[in-house]
């Protein structure tokens, strides 16, 4: 095999006969070829190695010996690989040569390229617009000015929370429910309200529920409440 030769080239050589030869080629012929090329790689890119059968059958997971030798056979008449000594039987090593195959036409491998690149950028497209869209409609209909300064941090906190989960409040209608609730059963106490955000999240729950120790009311002191919780 060429100096010059890189595995880069090998699996470009290949891919491109591949698009070539859709109706030729199996996962088998792929598992082969790359197995030869990772083994001479390990030996050192030797010009010629020797393939043990069992071994790559083993490598790259074929049972039939019928299915390996049938697509190592298609590979040599292909002229990917070049067969120096073949085995006498399914136990025994046929040495080999990888060669660089230069009869493929690679422009279905390119026009393949092109047409799946401008597919993607298509729906990348689609998708980008779709999200700004939806991104201004809530920024333009949503109000978050009935939130109170002490509630601020922890009801943004809980609809990132909503967020991560693909979750979100889509009206006023129901962004000022889940608000009210938090209050509700919280006592209107930041702590409490804390409190059960946490243990949303940490069972992640969907939704904002009362705990269920008795919680103080908002005009209890700060160490009364560590003392209830405490217990």
């Amino acid at each position: 095999m060429s100096e010059e030769l890189t595995g880069y080239e090998l699996s470009r050589k290949w891919f491109d006969f591949c698009f070539e030869n859709t109706d030729l080629i199996t996962p088998a012929h792929t598992a082969v070829y790359f197995f030869c090329i990772e083994h001479c790689n390990r030996l050192g890119w030797k010009n010629k190695f020797g393939l043990p059968t069992q071994m790559a059958m083993e490598a790259i997971g074929v049972k039939n010996w019928r299915t390996y030798i049938k697509a190592f056979n298609d590979i040599v008449d292909w002229g990917f690989i070049k067969l120096i000594q073949k085995s006498k039987n399914q136990y025994s090593t046929n040495v080999i040569a990888i060669v660089k195959n230069t009869k493929v036409n690679t422009e279905a491998l390119k026009k393949a390229i092109q047409k799946h690149s401008k597919k993607y950028n298509k729906s990348t497209a689609d998708i980008n617009k779709q999200l700004k869209t939806n991104n201004n409609i809530n920024k333009k209909s949503l109000d978050f000015s009935f939130v109170e300064n002490e509630f601020k941090k922890l009801f943004f906190d809980w609809l990132d929370y909503k967020k991560q989960r693909k979750e979100s409040y889509k009206t006023q209608k129901s962004l000022e429910a889940a608000y009210r609730k938090l209050k509700t059963i919280s006592n209107g106490n930041p702590g409490i309200a804390e409190k059960c955000i946490e243990e949303s999240m940490s069972n992640n729950w969907a939704g904002l529920f009362e705990l269920k120790e008795k919680t103080p009311n908002k005009n209890q002191t700060t160490s009364n409440i560590n003392d209830i919780w405490q217990k």
